[in-house]
């Protein structure tokens, strides 16, 4: 009965590990989809909204893990609209990513006090789950006054483990 319980406890405890594995998300399929996309930087996921950061391209991640936020730019001029509903689902699915959750027409969209319209995007495929989201970026805000909302954001990947 002891070597029972052993065995029962061994496998317990494996399926606890397995189900703690770091989500795994290929970095060519994430480069894929969010081409013309410009890496500018990673932040911890801390409840705090995303600090300042510059425009500039960042050498793009060699792995993705969860607990980080990678913000990506547009050099586009391009609608909120249609990046949320046509340009990332199509990107997704072209990597074979499955769509959880998508905004389907603008009026899926929130609307805050300042800023263009916000949405998100879940997405998985094998042991990778993350999501994609937009928030206003003040600095590209003021100085893309001009530009379509789209433009003017700062989009968020997160990897969720």
């Amino acid at each position: 009965m002891s070597i029972r319980l052993a065995t029962v406890t061994v496998g317990s405890m494996l399926l606890l590990a397995s189900s703690c594995a770091p989500s795994i998300c290929s970095p060519d399929d994430i480069r894929s989809a969010l081409r013309d996309f410009v890496y500018v930087g990673a932040f911890a996921v801390d409840g705090q909204s995303i600090p300042r950061h510059g425009s500039e391209f960042v050498a793009f991640p060699s792995a993705f893990r969860g607990g980080i936020r990678y913000v990506f730019h547009t050099t586009a001029k391009v609608t909120t609209e249609h990046i949320a509903i046509v340009t990332l689902p199509e990107r997704l699915r072209a990597t074979h990513f499955t769509i959880i959750d998508q905004p389907r027409n603008p009026g899926d969209f929130a609307i805050p006090n300042h800023g263009g319209p916000i949405w998100e995007i879940r997405f998985s495929k094998g042991g990778c789950r993350g999501r994609i989201y937009n928030r206003v970026d003040d600095s590209l805000y003021a100085s893309r006054s001009n530009w379509p909302s789209g433009s003017q954001d700062d989009y968020i990947l997160e990897i969720q483990n």
